[in-house]
């Protein structure tokens, strides 16, 4: 199956929760723009100084109003018309988990790379060649890499060590802007902004892991049962940092989410899923961005 540009329904409409999985061959072709051979040659010119790890992607995100102020800025899809890679939103109104979104995306992707990142991430117009020059590097020492993410807790991180070094990356965001990533560096969990992975070899996103969160974490601990690692991919990006208005986001508005009510009774329940999956691995505890999975008992 070969996609180009944003995979959509043969109407024209937005992929939805029941058709990720079910993609037409026959998708809309885009023609390029007055200005996307420009655009297109200066992918090409990051593509020509990024090494040999030179790569198509499938980028996949959940669609929600914050796309149009942020990841539909980003030049990757705006020149989508004119570039190798393929785009599939998803339209969630029904709510439904978002890990069971993902595992469809992975089995339906075109592309043998695979980018799973929120509406509410803006990638520099340098992201690609700075990621393909960051996966070689990983792929120079572990080619058989499990998961990548832009933002992790080192592997090495445990409860009793200094506070502002549980988090590893080179983001920004609305909280603060990351100086703490080091190229390589095995990570135990990461957070869901941005995640990476292959559609064979890599291993897959649990379709019953409940709610919106720590799928992070979960795929994480997937691969390193799997044998596989997990890697911090040290590239800066923006995550949540412009609202809907594009003016810059208001962290009191991500901290009402994250502590409202309904959703720590939400995440509380994939908390408990995930604890219960993996209490006999040997795996726990693990440490999160915003939520600890801590061992049984």
């Amino acid at each position: 199956m070969e996609l180009h540009g944003t995979a959509l329904l043969q109407r024209g409409q937005l992929m939805t929760a029941r058709t990720v999985a079910t993609i037409e061959e026959k998708t809309q072709r885009w023609l390029p723009n007055d200005d996307a051979s420009e655009k297109r040659a200066l992918h090409l010119q990051g593509i020509g100084t990024a090494g040999k790890s030179n790569r198509n992607i499938t980028f996949i995100t959940i669609m929600d109003a914050l796309f149009q102020t942020n990841l539909g800025t980003s030049s990757l899809y705006v020149n989508r018309a004119s570039l190798p890679h393929e785009w599939l939103l998803i339209e969630n109104k029904e709510n439904v988990d978002i890990a069971k979104l993902y595992a469809r995306a992975q089995a339906a992707a075109a592309n043998e790379l695979l980018v799973f990142l929120h509406p509410d991430v803006i990638l520099p117009d340098s992201w690609y060649s700075e990621f393909m020059l960051k996966l070689e590097k990983i792929e120079t020492v572990d080619p058989d890499w499990g998961v990548l993410g832009t933002a992790g807790v080192p592997l090495s991180w445990t409860g009793g060590k200094p506070w502002h070094l549980k988090i590893a990356s080179s983001i920004w965001d609305t909280a603060m802007n990351y100086t703490t990533g080091i190229d390589n560096m095995p990570v135990q969990s990461l957070d869901e902004h941005l995640l990476v992975l292959r559609r064979s070899g890599s291993t897959r996103f649990d379709a019953d892991l409940p709610g919106f969160d720590l799928y992070g974490t979960d795929i994480a601990l997937s691969a390193r049962n799997a044998s596989m690692q997990a890697y911090l991919l040290n590239v800066p990006l923006r995550h949540k940092t412009v609202d809907l208005a594009g003016q810059p986001y208001d962290l009191a508005i991500w901290k009402g989410k994250v502590y409202d009510p309904n959703n720590l009774v939400r995440s509380q329940n994939t908390i408990r899923y995930v604890q219960q999956k993996w209490c006999g691995s040997g795996l726990l505890p693990s440490y999160g961005t915003c939520f600890d999975v801590l061992p049984c008992g």
